[in-house]
């Protein structure tokens, strides 16, 4: 696909209502995202910003019966109401690790600074990094290693 068809097709896609486009082009494959926009008060926001994803490697397997299996509840209750809420910007398979003999990408208590990889969803055989919209302290993990994930599921509270 050339840079000025590529470049044609962004300028109406963000133009557009649409939140989402995968467009298939011989062996080329490029998935857009948009930010959505700010939901009513009782939903957390999603952060998904535009990307365009390329082909991946070999999916990851992950062992479902990984100790890493079970979400963490370890937040107090003010510092998860006073957490940012990182929603799944997509359906698809949640993965807290880039193997399955790899430790996790965060834990509970972890620092992290806005644009690091906390997870993985693999959606339609693309593994997709999830970054930290935010910087803060990792407060709660709400998503099982392994365990699929609508979008709009809640994924890890950042404090």
């Amino acid at each position: 696909m050339d840079l000025r068809k590529l470049k044609a097709i962004l300028e109406v896609f963000e133009n557009s209502d649409i939140d989402e486009i995968e467009l298939v082009e011989g062996e080329e494959r490029i998935r857009m995202v948009k930010n959505v926009a700010a939901p009513p008060a009782a939903v957390q926001p999603v952060a998904a910003p535009a990307t365009v994803v390329a082909p991946a490697a070999a999916p990851v397997a992950v062992a479902a019966a990984d100790a890493s299996a079970a979400p963490a509840q370890a937040a107090t209750d003010q510092e998860e109401e006073d957490a940012y809420v990182f929603n799944a910007p997509m359906v698809g398979t949640f993965y807290s690790a880039s193997a399955p003999d790899q430790p996790p990408f965060v834990k509970i208590g972890d620092s992290v600074s806005e644009g690091d990889v906390v997870c993985i969803i693999e959606a339609m055989k693309l593994m997709n990094e999830l970054r930290a919209p935010v910087s803060g302290k990792i407060v709660a993990i709400h998503a099982s290693n392994g365990e699929p994930v609508a979008y709009g599921d809640r994924l890890m509270s950042i404090g």
